[in-house]
């Protein structure tokens, strides 16, 4: 029984420790469990926070970028955060230059300035060009990069200066915009340091953010140089001019300054370049004019394209107007070689004025005003010339002004008269012909000189509707005189203007008045200039040969004071060549003039011509110019333009040949 009973002993007593060591091993492992348990949670806080750290460093740039005034305010709040964040002491910016190498910048993060002082001064002169030393190395491979210990880094140029401020490791990301690196930022940093992946992740998010900023400031560069700058000749544009102008304003009105001017320049007959050349080679001109007119003047100068054909300049620091004067002669002397498009050679000049500064001038656009008025004044002087604006200038461009706004009304109000000069034949000495010649006749200035509104006429393009008045109104006094008992071979003469000549509807708005009044065309005729056909040759001819179809007659006025005369004359349906007044006036046996109208007689007659001599004022005139073969005449000898009533008892008296009417 005692065996027995021992044995059961045993027997639990070795039962009771299987089941102690086991529940030890679970309790054991219950406590790894938690262990582990308490390390991944603890893991995934340290990852979730450095997640929510990294997360709100990306908020923060993006946020100081987005904030920041310019580029470079958003690389230093950048590199503030950065430094901040990571417990980096130093941290540095380079940009990139035109020749591809990279240049250190006034922009630092220094946790002690006094400690990095040599590092900051070695850095800051010394340019690295790609692929040397870590930010070269970054530029080039375009992405983050890291050395573990610069003292043993064989492409660290600065490790020496590094190691003895107590930095070691290295880390450099770039600032990528448009798959181009615009920047690089470096670090330098105590603690040796393996590449951590996150960070550089991280680092590269923080690149791509700055180069947001840095495409977003290009664009706004860009929008800004486009609103100020021409984009044809790159020269500033007449707000950047203005800008300026009035900055140099203030400045004399602070300061007082050394005096300065202002310059208006116009090219002279630009527009026979665009019309017989093309918009292209205009646009290849105004290129190489404004890149001469640069050699012409200082740097300190302003050049700018105003608009169109027009530059301004603005000349400082001068003694007196006699140095805005030089400038002028300069920029004439820089455009005197011929300019080639193409195969083509072009001689361009340029009509100037200068408004110099004065206590008198209040605004800055009255300068570029009263210079604008001086160069007009240059152009009426015969162009290629400069004019300095006096006083009498304003006035007479207010009279200008006025001028033109009441012209603008002259159809409308009925002011426009026709008077008529007769044409008179030397064989018969009577009336062939009326040439029409508009009249104003201004309520409060009276009756308005031809030579003082249609110059203004013809500048402003309102030529077309007061020329398309006179031609209606002279067919339809022809139709009138017809029906009274005027000589149904009578025509009527009218003027016909550059402008006119080249509108494109001068064909269709004839072929109406012909209709509305009713006058066959044979009966109209139209006197142009020389100069408003060899402006664009091609298409006056065509004009011309269509106008000529319809059987209006035409006229060529002025001939023999063009330099170009015979060279087009056989390309133009012309009836009748018309000479000069200048040439008629100073008509004596024997001279000069006489033998030029006896050759321009002769010529007409080969090529199928009449002639008519104007300006007719004596006898011994019109004795000469019967003897020359003239057969037509006008002027004042027979009559000056009258009233229709008045030019209507011309025609039914001849005119004795032996003595003066007038």
């Amino acid at each position: 029984m005692r065996a027995s009973a021992g044995s059961d002993v045993t027997t639990n007593d070795s039962k009771t420790a299987d089941t102690v060591r086991k529940l030890e091993e679970r309790l054991a492992r219950e406590h790894q469990a938690r262990l582990d348990a308490e390390a991944i949670a603890k893991q995934s806080a340290a990852d979730l926070y450095q997640k929510h750290q990294a997360l709100l460093l990306l908020q923060r740039v993006a946020s100081a970028s987005n904030e920041a005034l310019n580029i470079d305010q958003a690389f230093q709040t950048v590199l503030d955060l950065v430094c901040t964040h990571m417990h980096w002491p130093i941290g540095h910016m380079y940009i990139p230059t035109r020749t591809g190498h990279l240049c250190p910048t006034g922009i630092w993060h220094l946790d002690d300035e006094a400690r990095f002082d040599a590092f900051r001064t070695l850095t800051e002169n010394t340019p690295l060009a790609p692929g040397v030393g870590l930010p070269g190395r970054c530029f080039s491979e375009g992405k983050p990069l890291w050395v573990v210990d610069v003292a043993v880094d064989a492409n660290v140029p600065r490790f020496a200066s590094a190691v003895e401020s107590g930095v070691r490791v290295g880390f450099a990301f770039p600032v990528v915009a448009g798959n181009v690196v615009v920047a690089v930022a470096e670090f330098f940093f105590a603690d040796a340091t393996e590449p951590d992946a996150s960070v550089l992740s991280l680092m590269a998010d923080v690149g791509v953010q700055l180069g947001r900023v840095v495409e977003r400031e290009r664009a706004k560069a860009k929008l800004l140089d486009d609103a100020f700058h021409d984009p044809l000749t790159g020269l500033p544009n007449r707000a950047l001019f203005l800008n300026r102008l009035e900055h140099v304003f203030e400045m004399a009105a602070r300061h007082k300054k050394a005096p300065f001017a202002v310059l208006c320049l116009d090219l002279d007959r630009f527009k026979v370049v665009n019309d017989s050349l093309g918009h292209q080679a205009g646009d290849g001109l105004l290129r190489e004019v404004a890149a001469r007119l640069g050699t012409a003047v200082r740097r300190s100068d302003t050049l700018a394209r105003l608009g169109g054909d027009e530059f301004g300049i603005l000349v400082e620091g001068l003694r007196d107007v006699s140095d805005a004067m030089r400038v002028a002669q300069h920029v004439n002397t820089a455009l005197g070689a011929p300019f080639m498009l193409g195969a083509q050679k072009v001689f361009a000049t340029v009509s100037i004025g200068i408004a110099y500064h004065d206590a008198r001038y209040e605004k800055p656009g009255d300068m570029l005003r009263d210079a604008d008025i001086a160069m007009y004044r240059a152009k009426e002087q015969g162009k290629a010339r400069h004019q300095v604006f006096d006083r009498e200038m304003q006035a007479r461009a207010r009279s200008r002004l006025e001028l033109e706004s009441n012209l603008r009304q002259v159809v409308t109000r009925q002011e426009l008269r026709l008077h008529y000069q007769p044409v008179v034949s030397l064989k018969t000495a009577q009336v062939v012909d009326f040439e029409a010649l508009v009249r104003w006749q201004h309520p409060e200035m009276g009756l308005v000189p031809p030579a003082k509104f249609i110059p203004v006429a013809e500048e402003t393009g309102l030529i077309v509707e007061i020329g398309a008045w006179v031609i209606e109104e002279g067919c339809r006094q022809l139709q009138q005189w017809r029906k009274a008992g005027l000589p149904q071979s009578m025509s009527v003469t009218v003027n016909l203007s550059t402008r006119q000549l080249s509108a494109p509807n001068i064909v269709e708005d004839i072929v109406r008045i012909g209709r509305e009044t009713g006058l066959t065309l044979s009966h109209l005729k139209l006197e142009i200039t020389e100069s408003a056909v060899i402006e664009q040759p091609e298409r006056a001819a065509e004009t011309l040969k269509e106008l000529k179809r319809l059987g209006v007659g035409l006229l060529l006025d002025d001939f023999g004071t063009g330099y170009s005369s015979l060279s087009y004359l056989h390309q133009f349906p012309i009836d009748v060549l018309k000479i000069d007044g200048s040439f008629v006036r100073k008509l004596e046996p024997g001279n000069k003039n006489a033998e030029l109208v006896r050759t321009i007689v002769v010529l007409a007659k080969n090529l199928g011509m009449d002639v008519i001599a104007e300006c007719v004022e004596t006898y011994e005139q019109l004795e000469l110019l019967k003897e020359l073969g003239c057969e037509y005449v006008q002027g004042y000898y027979f009559s000056k333009p009258v009233e229709a009533n008045e030019a209507m008892k011309l025609v039914h008296q001849p005119f004795k040949m032996e003595r003066p009417r007038f």
